[in-house]
């Protein structure tokens, strides 16, 4: 009878332990820290500005991301944002523009598609986090900002999806914001 119920118990928490695990990885893949306070004027052009290694100081520097992927980045921030139709355009270095996007990569893993592959997301996860800013470039004030994460875990994925997903998700948020200032304006 003892016996009996210390498997329950055992079983009871190995539940607890899976439903713990399945739903970590259920909250939102950003965190908005500055959220939109006045409209963005519309169909404005937007200047790409820089995206900046702001890892730990002790990060390997062959584990960070490359020119080309930051570029990746960049190029899936402004298509994103031109689709949802809160720009117009993007340029880079572009001083008659009211608006730049810059920001910061916090924490960065490339993953491995081949471990991916062999041992599912037990192994080989590709994860990026950026912090990326809206900023008023006649102020020179952050208008718009938020840490913003992106996860590979399945071999069918590539590793471009992680910057995708952060795209999408600043695009989404930020129209999000200014449907919501409109309603209210």
């Amino acid at each position: 009878m003892e016996s009996n119920m210390k498997i329950w118990r055992i079983i009871s928490v190995l539940i607890l332990l899976v439903a713990a695990v399945l739903f970590a990885g259920c909250g939102k893949p950003y965190i908005i820290t500055d959220e939109l306070k006045q409209p963005l004027q519309p169909g404005s052009a937007c200047n790409m500005g820089s995206i900046t290694d702001e890892l730990p100081s002790d990060f390997d520097p062959a584990k960070k991301p490359s020119a080309e992927n930051i570029d990746k980045l960049k190029k899936y921030l402004s298509d994103a944002l031109v689709k949802k139709k809160v720009f117009s355009s993007f340029w880079t270095n572009n001083d008659d523009c009211l608006y730049e996007i810059n920001g910061g990569i916090l924490d960065y893993e490339k993953g491995s598609s081949f471990l991916r592959f062999m041992f599912g997301s037990l192994a080989g996860s590709a994860r990026i986090t950026v912090t990326l800013r809206l900023v008023d470039k006649k102020t020179n004030v952050i208008i718009f900002s938020g840490n913003f994460n992106g996860k590979v875990s399945s071999w069918q994925e590539e590793g471009d999806q992680m910057f995708q997903r952060v795209a999408s998700n600043f695009a989404k948020e930020l129209k999000k914001e200014m449907k919501k200032l409109n309603k209210t304006g």
